[in-house]
């Protein structure tokens, strides 16, 4: 039997039926399509600091400018209440790199939590403190690149709830003596 006869036969009340479930299908596709191409093309960006920037390039969070990170706190109830999330937070699933540039002087708390695919993050000198759990869930995490010396990286402050840092290795610089 053709689709022609299925028609004929069980009369025209199936096919808005089916031209209604069509239509569906199309909206769902495209609208899929739409949501891939902003989360892996757009290029997104904002503030994270009060003269620092940020913007996502594909799979690449990149940092910018001068002075201190602002603090996040990813806990369930502390967004429900009052906290606001960096503006990457949404595509957390897709940054697999952050580049923090030189003149940004900390991480602020939480920033890069729950970057669960983030691999690699390259962290200047000019870096003095990183936050409490400024990495935590970062699972993918094995490579930080810092621009410092041995010395230098000691010198650092990190927060708590940063375990990460026991798996991943840190390249850091030849010391200058």
């Amino acid at each position: 039997m053709s689709i022609s006869e299925f028609f004929i036969r069980w009369g025209h009340g199936l096919w808005p039926i089916v031209k209604a479930l069509l239509w569906l299908a199309l909206g769902i596709l495209v609208f899929v399509v739409i949501y891939f191409i902003n989360v892996f093309t757009r290029k997104h960006w904002g503030m994270c600091g009060k003269k620092i920037r940020w913007k996502l390039h594909g799979r690449k969070l990149i940092l910018t400018g001068s002075g201190n990170m602002f603090d996040y706190d990813y806990s369930y109830i502390n967004i429900a209440i009052h906290a606001k999330p960096a503006g990457w937070y949404p595509a957390r699933a897709v940054i697999e790199k952050a580049i923090v540039s030189d003149g940004v002087n900390s991480i602020g708390d939480s920033a890069f939590a729950y970057l669960r695919r983030m691999e690699t993050v390259v962290i200047p000198k000019s870096v003095t403190s990183i936050g409490e759990g400024a990495f935590y869930g970062c699972k993918s995490l094995t490579d930080i690149y810092y621009g410092g010396t041995k010395e230098d990286w000691q010198q650092v402050y990190i927060g708590k709830e940063n375990k990460v840092f026991s798996n991943v290795t840190v390249h850091i610089k030849e010391s200058s003596t």
